[in-house]
Protein backbone atom coordinates (compact mmCIF):
# COMPACT_ATOMS: atom_id res chain seq x y z
CA UNK A 1 0.00 0.00 0.00
CA UNK A 2 1.83 3.25 -0.97
CA UNK A 3 1.47 6.48 1.57
CA UNK A 4 0.05 9.43 -0.17
CA UNK A 5 1.72 11.74 2.76
CA UNK A 6 4.47 13.28 -0.08
CA UNK A 7 5.20 16.33 2.10
CA UNK A 8 6.52 14.84 4.91
CA UNK A 9 10.09 16.07 6.01
CA UNK A 10 9.82 19.83 3.63
CA UNK A 11 9.58 21.49 7.14
CA UNK A 12 13.05 20.11 8.14
CA UNK A 13 14.47 21.34 4.48
CA UNK A 14 12.73 24.38 4.86
CA UNK A 15 13.97 24.85 8.37
CA UNK A 16 17.78 23.49 7.57
CA UNK A 17 17.44 26.52 4.86
CA UNK A 18 16.38 28.76 7.22
CA UNK A 19 19.44 28.01 9.59
CA UNK A 20 22.06 27.98 6.86
CA UNK A 21 21.04 31.29 6.33
CA UNK A 22 21.11 32.27 9.78
CA UNK A 23 24.48 31.20 10.76
CA UNK A 24 26.22 32.92 7.61
CA UNK A 25 24.33 36.16 9.17
CA UNK A 26 25.84 35.04 12.44
CA UNK A 27 29.06 34.40 11.18
CA UNK A 28 29.27 36.99 9.17
CA UNK A 29 28.70 39.18 12.01
CA UNK A 30 30.98 37.30 14.43
CA UNK A 31 34.28 38.39 11.73
CA UNK A 32 32.91 41.43 11.29
CA UNK A 33 33.20 42.21 15.34
CA UNK A 34 36.64 39.94 14.91
CA UNK A 35 37.66 42.32 12.27
CA UNK A 36 37.28 45.57 14.68
CA UNK A 37 38.33 43.80 17.50
CA UNK A 38 41.55 43.16 15.94
CA UNK A 39 41.90 46.63 14.72
CA UNK A 40 41.29 47.81 18.67
CA UNK A 41 43.94 45.00 19.44
CA UNK A 42 46.33 46.33 16.85
CA UNK A 43 46.36 49.78 18.22
CA UNK A 44 47.27 48.18 21.74
CA UNK A 45 49.60 46.01 20.86
CA UNK A 46 51.22 48.79 18.36
CA UNK A 47 51.53 50.94 21.86
CA UNK A 48 52.42 48.38 24.09
CA UNK A 49 55.02 47.09 22.01
CA UNK A 50 56.66 50.84 21.41
CA UNK A 51 56.19 51.35 25.13
CA UNK A 52 58.20 48.23 25.90
CA UNK A 53 60.95 49.47 23.40
CA UNK A 54 61.11 52.92 25.35
CA UNK A 55 61.69 50.93 28.64
CA UNK A 56 64.98 49.46 27.99
CA UNK A 57 66.18 53.55 28.09
CA UNK A 58 70.06 54.07 28.48
CA UNK A 59 70.60 52.69 32.44
CA UNK A 60 73.71 54.78 32.96
CA UNK A 61 72.05 57.92 31.20
CA UNK A 62 70.04 58.06 33.33
CA UNK A 63 71.15 57.08 36.69
CA UNK A 64 73.87 59.97 35.77
CA UNK A 65 72.79 62.63 34.05
CA UNK A 66 68.76 62.22 34.53
CA UNK A 67 67.90 62.01 30.55
CA UNK A 68 66.02 59.55 29.15
CA UNK A 69 67.13 58.40 25.95
CA UNK A 70 67.14 54.63 24.02
CA UNK A 71 70.76 53.38 23.05
CA UNK A 72 69.78 53.08 19.14
CA UNK A 73 72.63 51.17 18.80
CA UNK A 74 72.31 48.65 22.12
CA UNK A 75 75.51 49.01 22.75
CA UNK A 76 76.84 48.71 19.39
CA UNK A 77 77.49 51.92 17.97
CA UNK A 78 75.55 53.60 15.48
CA UNK A 79 71.66 53.08 15.29
CA UNK A 80 70.45 50.25 13.64
CA UNK A 81 67.34 50.49 12.52
CA UNK A 82 67.02 46.41 11.85
CA UNK A 83 67.61 45.85 15.24
CA UNK A 84 65.25 48.23 16.62
CA UNK A 85 62.86 46.99 14.03
CA UNK A 86 63.58 43.55 15.50
CA UNK A 87 63.09 44.66 19.39
CA UNK A 88 59.49 46.15 18.30
CA UNK A 89 58.45 43.08 16.61
CA UNK A 90 59.79 40.83 19.15
CA UNK A 91 57.37 42.78 21.87
CA UNK A 92 54.24 43.13 19.54
CA UNK A 93 54.15 39.73 19.38
CA UNK A 94 53.48 39.13 22.91
CA UNK A 95 50.79 41.91 22.97
CA UNK A 96 48.95 41.00 19.65
CA UNK A 97 45.84 39.05 21.51
CA UNK A 98 44.29 35.57 22.56
CA UNK A 99 42.98 33.44 20.10
CA UNK A 100 39.57 34.94 19.13
CA UNK A 101 41.98 37.85 17.32
CA UNK A 102 45.15 35.84 16.76
CA UNK A 103 46.86 38.90 14.75
CA UNK A 104 50.46 37.80 13.14
CA UNK A 105 52.61 41.06 12.60
CA UNK A 106 53.70 41.25 8.77
CA UNK A 107 55.77 43.94 8.55
CA UNK A 108 57.37 46.73 10.88
CA UNK A 109 59.26 49.34 9.05
CA UNK A 110 61.39 51.93 10.80
CA UNK A 111 59.77 55.31 9.19
CA UNK A 112 61.80 58.24 11.64
CA UNK A 113 64.14 58.25 14.34
CA UNK A 114 64.80 61.66 16.79
CA UNK A 115 68.50 61.22 18.06
CA UNK A 116 69.74 63.79 21.36
CA UNK A 117 72.00 65.27 18.65
CA UNK A 118 69.10 66.75 16.31
CA UNK A 119 67.29 69.88 16.09
CA UNK A 120 70.37 71.55 17.48
CA UNK A 121 70.56 69.67 20.69
CA UNK A 122 67.35 71.38 21.95
CA UNK A 123 65.83 67.94 22.66
CA UNK A 124 68.72 67.11 25.12
CA UNK A 125 67.60 70.77 26.92
CA UNK A 126 64.25 70.31 27.02
CA UNK A 127 65.17 66.66 28.69
CA UNK A 128 67.60 68.32 31.22
CA UNK A 129 65.55 71.55 31.66
CA UNK A 130 62.88 69.27 32.82
CA UNK A 131 64.93 67.17 35.38
CA UNK A 132 66.11 70.09 36.31
CA UNK A 133 62.61 71.54 37.48
CA UNK A 134 61.79 68.52 39.15
CA UNK A 135 64.69 68.81 41.12
CA UNK A 136 64.52 72.76 41.81
CA UNK A 137 60.62 71.97 42.54
CA UNK A 138 62.02 69.06 45.25
CA UNK A 139 64.05 71.26 46.98
CA UNK A 140 62.83 74.55 46.58
CA UNK A 141 64.62 75.93 49.89
CA UNK A 142 67.69 74.89 49.25
CA UNK A 143 67.74 77.35 45.92
CA UNK A 144 68.21 80.59 45.02
CA UNK A 145 65.54 82.46 43.09
CA UNK A 146 65.74 83.33 39.31
CA UNK A 147 66.06 87.35 39.93
CA UNK A 148 69.11 86.56 42.48
CA UNK A 149 70.63 83.95 39.93
CA UNK A 150 69.84 86.83 37.15
CA UNK A 151 71.52 89.54 39.60
CA UNK A 152 74.57 87.87 40.83
CA UNK A 153 75.46 87.06 37.21
CA UNK A 154 75.74 89.97 35.63
CA UNK A 155 77.19 91.86 39.06
CA UNK A 156 80.21 88.95 38.35
CA UNK A 157 80.41 90.25 34.54
CA UNK A 158 80.21 93.29 35.78
CA UNK A 159 83.05 93.16 37.61
CA UNK A 160 85.43 91.11 34.96
CA UNK A 161 84.43 93.46 32.69
CA UNK A 162 85.08 96.50 34.66
CA UNK A 163 88.58 94.66 35.96
CA UNK A 164 89.57 93.95 32.24
CA UNK A 165 89.08 97.45 31.04
CA UNK A 166 90.96 98.63 34.05
CA UNK A 167 94.00 96.31 33.75
CA UNK A 168 93.99 97.50 29.44
CA UNK A 169 94.94 101.29 30.16
CA UNK A 170 97.95 99.88 32.71
CA UNK A 171 101.56 99.17 31.90
CA UNK A 172 103.27 96.78 34.03
CA UNK A 173 106.47 98.50 34.76
CA UNK A 174 108.07 95.52 36.36
CA UNK A 175 110.39 94.16 39.06
CA UNK A 176 113.91 95.46 37.97
CA UNK A 177 115.83 97.44 40.43
CA UNK A 178 119.39 98.35 40.74
CA UNK A 179 121.85 95.73 42.17
CA UNK A 180 122.78 98.65 44.90
CA UNK A 181 119.00 97.88 46.20
CA UNK A 182 119.73 94.22 46.90
CA UNK A 183 119.73 94.44 50.58
CA UNK A 184 116.09 96.75 50.33
CA UNK A 185 113.21 95.21 51.56
CA UNK A 186 111.43 96.68 48.59
CA UNK A 187 114.06 94.35 46.50
CA UNK A 188 113.12 91.77 48.44
CA UNK A 189 109.58 92.21 48.10
CA UNK A 190 110.05 92.58 44.55
CA UNK A 191 112.51 89.51 43.76
CA UNK A 192 109.83 87.62 45.89
CA UNK A 193 106.71 88.08 43.16
CA UNK A 194 109.12 87.79 40.60
CA UNK A 195 109.93 84.62 41.77
CA UNK A 196 106.65 83.07 41.25
CA UNK A 197 105.48 85.17 38.38
CA UNK A 198 108.21 83.36 36.30
CA UNK A 199 106.02 80.08 36.67
CA UNK A 200 103.31 78.99 34.17
CA UNK A 201 99.90 80.96 35.27
CA UNK A 202 98.55 77.07 36.17
CA UNK A 203 101.00 76.37 38.73
CA UNK A 204 100.67 79.88 39.72
CA UNK A 205 97.22 79.38 40.84
CA UNK A 206 96.99 75.58 42.24
CA UNK A 207 98.23 74.69 45.46
CA UNK A 208 101.16 72.82 45.44
CA UNK A 209 100.96 68.89 45.02
CA UNK A 210 98.04 69.87 42.84
CA UNK A 211 98.11 67.23 39.77
CA UNK A 212 95.57 67.84 36.76
CA UNK A 213 94.74 64.51 34.77
CA UNK A 214 95.36 66.17 31.55
CA UNK A 215 92.15 63.91 30.29
CA UNK A 216 92.05 65.05 26.34
CA UNK A 217 88.65 64.29 24.34
CA UNK A 218 89.27 62.12 21.36
CA UNK A 219 87.84 64.24 17.81
CA UNK A 220 86.25 60.87 16.95
CA UNK A 221 82.49 61.56 17.33
CA UNK A 222 81.88 64.29 19.13
CA UNK A 223 78.59 66.09 18.52
CA UNK A 224 80.00 69.58 18.92
CA UNK A 225 82.40 68.91 15.83
CA UNK A 226 80.06 65.73 13.67
CA UNK A 227 77.03 65.91 14.78
CA UNK A 228 75.20 69.31 14.43
CA UNK A 229 71.86 69.98 12.98
CA UNK A 230 70.85 73.36 12.27
CA UNK A 231 66.97 72.30 12.11
CA UNK A 232 64.52 74.05 14.81
CA UNK A 233 62.34 71.67 17.16
CA UNK A 234 58.28 72.41 16.26
CA UNK A 235 57.07 74.78 19.27
CA UNK A 236 54.38 72.24 20.13
CA UNK A 237 56.83 69.76 20.13
CA UNK A 238 58.79 71.11 23.22
CA UNK A 239 58.01 69.50 26.73
CA UNK A 240 55.35 71.40 29.15
CA UNK A 241 57.85 71.07 32.06
CA UNK A 242 58.95 74.58 31.54
CA UNK A 243 55.47 75.86 30.94
CA UNK A 244 55.24 79.15 32.77
CA UNK A 245 58.83 79.96 33.05
CA UNK A 246 60.29 83.16 30.70
CA UNK A 247 63.52 82.62 28.61
CA UNK A 248 65.84 84.36 31.00
CA UNK A 249 64.03 81.83 33.94
CA UNK A 250 64.83 78.93 31.23
CA UNK A 251 67.84 79.83 30.41
CA UNK A 252 69.45 80.07 34.64
CA UNK A 253 67.54 77.08 34.74
CA UNK A 254 69.46 75.04 32.08
CA UNK A 255 72.93 76.62 33.50
CA UNK A 256 71.56 75.16 36.95
CA UNK A 257 71.70 71.52 35.29
CA UNK A 258 74.92 71.78 33.72
CA UNK A 259 76.84 73.06 36.80
CA UNK A 260 74.73 70.27 38.91
CA UNK A 261 75.46 67.43 36.36
CA UNK A 262 78.70 68.85 35.19
CA UNK A 263 81.21 70.19 37.94
CA UNK A 264 84.07 73.01 38.19
CA UNK A 265 87.59 72.26 39.11
CA UNK A 266 87.77 72.24 43.10
CA UNK A 267 90.89 71.01 44.15
CA UNK A 268 89.55 67.55 44.85
CA UNK A 269 90.02 64.20 42.50
CA UNK A 270 86.64 63.70 40.34
CA UNK A 271 85.79 60.09 40.45
CA UNK A 272 84.12 60.29 37.33
CA UNK A 273 85.70 60.53 34.05
CA UNK A 274 86.80 64.03 33.03
CA UNK A 275 87.66 67.08 35.68
CA UNK A 276 87.16 70.39 34.84
CA UNK A 277 83.51 69.55 32.95
CA UNK A 278 82.14 73.28 33.50
CA UNK A 279 85.26 74.93 31.88
CA UNK A 280 84.62 72.63 28.86
CA UNK A 281 81.45 73.82 28.30
CA UNK A 282 82.59 77.35 28.78
CA UNK A 283 85.53 77.03 26.68
CA UNK A 284 85.64 74.07 24.61
CA UNK A 285 89.13 72.98 25.25
CA UNK A 286 89.79 69.54 24.29
CA UNK A 287 92.33 68.71 27.50
CA UNK A 288 91.18 70.02 31.06
CA UNK A 289 94.34 71.59 31.52
CA UNK A 290 94.05 73.78 28.32
CA UNK A 291 90.08 74.59 29.80
CA UNK A 292 91.63 75.62 33.10
CA UNK A 293 94.39 77.74 31.71
CA UNK A 294 91.43 79.74 29.63
CA UNK A 295 89.74 80.09 32.22
CA UNK A 296 92.90 81.35 34.48
CA UNK A 297 93.40 83.99 31.53
CA UNK A 298 90.29 85.21 31.75
CA UNK A 299 90.39 85.68 35.50
CA UNK A 300 93.37 87.02 35.97
CA UNK A 301 93.78 90.23 34.40
CA UNK A 302 90.19 91.15 35.15
CA UNK A 303 90.97 90.56 38.76
CA UNK A 304 94.31 92.26 38.26
CA UNK A 305 92.65 95.59 37.38
CA UNK A 306 90.14 95.54 40.22
CA UNK A 307 92.68 94.95 42.95
CA UNK A 308 95.22 97.70 40.96
CA UNK A 309 92.30 100.06 41.32
CA UNK A 310 91.46 98.92 44.75
CA UNK A 311 94.74 99.50 45.92
CA UNK A 312 95.30 102.94 44.82
CA UNK A 313 92.35 103.99 46.90
CA UNK A 314 93.56 101.94 49.94
CA UNK A 315 95.37 103.91 52.42
CA UNK A 316 97.01 101.43 54.32
CA UNK A 317 98.15 99.85 51.54
CA UNK A 318 99.97 103.21 49.62
CA UNK A 319 101.66 104.10 53.31
CA UNK A 320 103.21 100.53 53.64
CA UNK A 321 104.60 101.13 49.97
CA UNK A 322 105.60 104.63 50.24
CA UNK A 323 108.03 103.89 53.48
CA UNK A 324 109.05 100.77 51.90
CA UNK A 325 110.00 103.00 48.68
CA UNK A 326 111.44 105.53 50.50
CA UNK A 327 113.87 103.19 52.56
CA UNK A 328 114.80 102.13 49.21
CA UNK A 329 115.50 105.25 47.51
CA UNK A 330 117.70 106.74 51.03
CA UNK A 331 119.46 103.70 50.51
CA UNK A 332 120.04 103.69 46.87
CA UNK A 333 120.17 107.35 46.67
CA UNK A 334 117.98 106.82 43.03
CA UNK A 335 114.82 107.80 42.67
CA UNK A 336 113.44 104.76 40.64
CA UNK A 337 109.42 104.52 40.11
CA UNK A 338 109.57 101.84 43.40
CA UNK A 339 106.22 102.29 44.46
CA UNK A 340 104.70 102.08 41.10
CA UNK A 341 106.90 98.31 41.39
CA UNK A 342 105.86 97.50 44.67
CA UNK A 343 101.63 98.61 44.02
CA UNK A 344 101.76 95.97 41.02
CA UNK A 345 103.61 93.37 43.24
CA UNK A 346 101.22 93.50 45.91
CA UNK A 347 98.32 93.70 43.71
CA UNK A 348 99.60 90.58 41.67
CA UNK A 349 100.48 88.84 45.07
CA UNK A 350 96.70 89.34 46.21
CA UNK A 351 95.26 88.24 42.84
CA UNK A 352 97.36 85.32 42.42
CA UNK A 353 95.99 84.30 46.16
CA UNK A 354 92.05 84.84 45.04
CA UNK A 355 92.52 82.57 41.83
CA UNK A 356 93.97 80.10 44.28
CA UNK A 357 91.03 80.53 46.69
CA UNK A 358 88.53 80.21 43.74
CA UNK A 359 89.83 76.59 42.58
CA UNK A 360 89.73 75.51 46.16
CA UNK A 361 86.20 75.80 46.50
CA UNK A 362 86.24 79.57 47.85
CA UNK A 363 84.59 82.77 47.99
CA UNK A 364 86.28 86.13 47.23
CA UNK A 365 85.20 89.57 47.44
CA UNK A 366 82.77 91.67 44.49
CA UNK A 367 84.84 94.63 45.35
CA UNK A 368 88.51 95.00 47.59
CA UNK A 369 88.45 96.75 50.50
CA UNK A 370 91.19 97.14 53.05
CA UNK A 371 90.03 94.67 55.44
CA UNK A 372 89.54 91.90 52.86
CA UNK A 373 93.40 92.78 51.77
CA UNK A 374 95.83 89.93 52.83
CA UNK A 375 98.89 90.39 50.60
CA UNK A 376 101.16 92.20 53.04
CA UNK A 377 104.60 92.62 53.41
CA UNK A 378 105.15 89.62 55.50
CA UNK A 379 103.14 87.56 53.54
CA UNK A 380 104.53 88.35 49.96
CA UNK A 381 107.79 87.66 51.52
CA UNK A 382 107.18 84.08 51.70
CA UNK A 383 106.38 83.62 48.36
CA UNK A 384 110.43 83.39 47.37
CA UNK A 385 109.47 80.56 49.28
CA UNK A 386 106.43 79.18 47.53
CA UNK A 387 104.20 79.57 50.43
CA UNK A 388 100.94 81.30 50.81
CA UNK A 389 98.98 82.27 53.68
CA UNK A 390 96.67 79.55 55.01
CA UNK A 391 93.66 78.89 53.04
CA UNK A 392 91.37 78.86 56.19
CA UNK A 393 93.19 82.66 56.71
CA UNK A 394 92.39 84.29 53.33
CA UNK A 395 88.87 82.66 53.22
CA UNK A 396 88.03 84.32 56.63
CA UNK A 397 89.44 87.83 55.21
CA UNK A 398 87.58 86.94 52.58
CA UNK A 399 84.43 86.60 53.97
CA UNK A 400 84.14 89.80 55.46
CA UNK A 401 82.29 91.13 52.80
CA UNK A 402 80.44 89.28 49.82
CA UNK A 403 81.85 88.00 47.40
CA UNK A 404 81.26 84.98 44.72
CA UNK A 405 82.76 81.53 43.95
CA UNK A 406 84.78 79.45 40.73
CA UNK A 407 81.17 78.11 40.31
CA UNK A 408 79.39 81.30 39.96
CA UNK A 409 82.22 82.69 38.31
CA UNK A 410 81.58 79.63 35.56
CA UNK A 411 77.76 80.81 35.49
CA UNK A 412 78.13 83.97 34.47
CA UNK A 413 80.63 82.66 31.87
CA UNK A 414 78.30 80.24 30.67
CA UNK A 415 75.50 82.41 30.35
CA UNK A 416 76.93 84.44 27.00
CA UNK A 417 77.58 80.84 25.06
CA UNK A 418 75.20 80.24 22.89
CA UNK A 419 72.56 77.13 23.89
CA UNK A 420 73.72 75.29 20.77
CA UNK A 421 77.31 75.41 22.12
CA UNK A 422 76.40 74.34 25.66
CA UNK A 423 74.02 71.48 24.35
CA UNK A 424 76.84 69.69 21.75
CA UNK A 425 79.41 70.32 24.61
CA UNK A 426 77.80 68.93 27.31
CA UNK A 427 76.53 65.73 24.85
CA UNK A 428 80.69 65.61 24.21
CA UNK A 429 81.01 64.78 28.13
CA UNK A 430 78.57 62.17 27.99
CA UNK A 431 79.66 60.46 25.43
CA UNK A 432 83.29 60.75 26.97
CA UNK A 433 82.03 59.96 29.87
CA UNK A 434 80.12 56.75 29.21
CA UNK A 435 82.44 55.70 27.24
CA UNK A 436 84.53 54.34 29.87
CA UNK A 437 81.68 51.37 30.31
CA UNK A 438 81.46 51.04 26.34
CA UNK A 439 84.03 52.09 24.02
CA UNK A 440 81.44 52.22 20.97
CA UNK A 441 78.83 54.82 22.77
CA UNK A 442 77.36 58.01 20.48
CA UNK A 443 75.14 60.34 21.62
CA UNK A 444 73.92 60.28 17.82
CA UNK A 445 72.36 56.80 18.54
CA UNK A 446 70.59 58.31 21.48
CA UNK A 447 67.13 58.22 20.54
CA UNK A 448 64.34 60.60 21.80
CA UNK A 449 61.42 59.83 19.86
CA UNK A 450 60.61 57.30 16.51
CA UNK A 451 57.73 56.05 14.24
CA UNK A 452 57.29 52.45 12.99
CA UNK A 453 54.74 51.29 10.13
CA UNK A 454 52.98 48.34 11.25
CA UNK A 455 51.22 45.71 9.16
CA UNK A 456 49.12 42.93 11.01
CA UNK A 457 46.53 40.46 9.43
CA UNK A 458 44.69 37.27 11.15
CA UNK A 459 43.31 34.24 9.94
CA UNK A 460 39.86 34.27 8.57
CA UNK A 461 37.97 31.93 11.56
CA UNK A 462 34.35 31.76 11.12
CA UNK A 463 34.83 32.18 7.34
CA UNK A 464 36.31 28.86 7.16
CA UNK A 465 33.09 27.21 8.76
CA UNK A 466 31.34 24.76 6.33
CA UNK A 467 28.66 27.07 5.91
CA UNK A 468 30.46 30.32 4.61
CA UNK A 469 33.85 28.56 3.22
CA UNK A 470 34.64 29.36 -0.37
CA UNK A 471 36.50 26.93 -1.84
CA UNK A 472 37.95 28.98 -5.09
CA UNK A 473 39.48 31.43 -2.39
CA UNK A 474 40.94 29.43 0.90
CA UNK A 475 43.57 31.68 1.65
CA UNK A 476 41.33 34.56 2.20
CA UNK A 477 43.05 36.31 5.39
CA UNK A 478 41.55 39.45 7.51
CA UNK A 479 44.85 42.17 6.60
CA UNK A 480 44.29 45.25 8.66
CA UNK A 481 45.12 48.93 7.63
CA UNK A 482 48.44 49.60 7.95
CA UNK A 483 49.45 50.95 11.32
CA UNK A 484 51.51 54.30 11.81
CA UNK A 485 52.80 54.42 15.95
CA UNK A 486 54.45 56.89 17.07
CA UNK A 487 56.39 56.75 20.98
CA UNK A 488 59.03 59.30 22.58
CA UNK A 489 59.80 59.84 26.13
CA UNK A 490 57.88 63.19 26.12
Amino acid sequence: MRSTETGKGSVSVFLALILCVFLTLIFALLESARFHAAKAVLERAAEGAMDSVLSGYQRELYERYGLLFLDGGFGTGLSDPEMLEQEYSLWFEKNCGGSFVSLQLQTVRLQRTVTAADYSGELFRDSALRIERLLWEADSEGNASFSALSSQTERILTVLQAGEAAASVQADPGFSLSSDASDTEAYRILSAVRTISNRPLLQQALPAGTVLSGSILSEEGLPSREMRDARTLPEEAHFSGTEGLTEGEEKHLYLSYLLDFFPCFSGEQDTFGLGCEAEYLAFGGRSDTDNLNTLLLRLYPALLGRNLRAARNTPGILSEIAELSADCEEETGQSEAVSEKLLWSYTKAETLLELRTLLQGGRIPYEKTEGSWVMRKAEIRNLSYGLFPAREHAEEMFSAVPGFSCEEVLRAILSQVLQEELSYRAMDLIQENLRGQNSAFLMCSLIFGMDFEVRAAGELLFAKQPVLQNTRESAVRMTLPAKTIRGSYR
